[in-house]
């Protein structure tokens, strides 16, 4: 349950940072390119910090092969740029 409500406060801090980052650069939220650039710069954190915490090492490549840790969660994070901008466009986010 811990990490469940973790992984979701996670998502409300980086909705937060991408609104404040979209401001701070002059860019409209509802940017498709900011947006997966931004869900690609959230992969830093899995890649560098929580692959490595568990012996999967950088970017997961030590991970078991089944698992394709780097390819996930490249995707993922991309799904959670698209999400950013999905929101900034439905909710007319300036």
């Amino acid at each position: 349950m811990a990490a469940l409500t973790g992984h979701y406060l996670i998502g409300v801090m980086l909705a937060v940072i991408y609104i404040l980052a979209a401001g701070w650069l002059d860019i409209l939220p509802g940017s498709v390119l900011f947006a997966l650039v931004f869900g690609i710069a959230t992969c830093i954190f899995p890649w560098f910090l929580v692959y490595p915490v568990p012996g999967f090492g950088m970017f997961g490549f030590r991970g078991l092969e089944e698992l394709t840790l780097f390819i996930t969660s490249f995707v993922n994070n991309i799904f959670c740029g698209f999400g950013q901008w999905w929101r900034a466009v439905f909710f007319n986010i300036r």
